[in-house]
């Protein structure tokens, strides 16, 4: 039980945050400062690899990069809240990866962003590594000699 509601949490929070995450994207420059950023960004453009591109255009791809991710996360880990308990051993790799990378993303957000997405990427990393660490005291009452 614990498993698969953790990973649900886990899974709701991460199409939240892809939410706010595109929300915020979608925000027009509010002050003169920001605008002229804006547009100085839209403004200086570079060849890459044969292909013209702004720094603006990279902002947003990144950005919209990270809402798709993040929609990933989501259906993932949706998916594996859903696995048999017979099988849920296999998933266990996958969930500590998903779990340390929400860390790892908390870290960039201290360093670069601001509380909301820090909080969000530690709340979805905990209720992983609940996940992950709830199915290790599942099995520990059978015997498995090769463990």
């Amino acid at each position: 039980m614990l498993f698969r509601t953790s990973l649900r949490l886990a899974s709701a929070l991460a199409v939240v945050h892809a939410v706010m995450h595109q929300i915020g994207m979608m925000q027009t420059p509010a002050d003169p400062t920001e605008a002229a950023l804006t547009s100085s960004m839209r403004s200086f453009e570079m060849n890459v690899m044969g292909s013209t591109r702004s720094y603006l255009d990279f902002y947003r791809g990144m950005g919209l990069f990270m809402t798709i991710m993040l929609l990933c996360f989501a259906v993932v880990l949706w998916q594996v809240s859903s696995t048999q308990k017979q099988t849920r051993e296999a998933t266990r790799p996958l969930l500590l990866t998903i779990g340390l990378a929400f860390l790892v993303f908390a870290a960039i957000s201290i360093k670069y962003f601001f509380i909301a997405p820090v909080a969000m990427e530690l709340l979805i990393a905990v209720l992983v590594l609940v996940a992950f660490t709830s199915r290790r005291s599942s099995t520990s009452g059978r015997h498995r000699p090769w463990a």
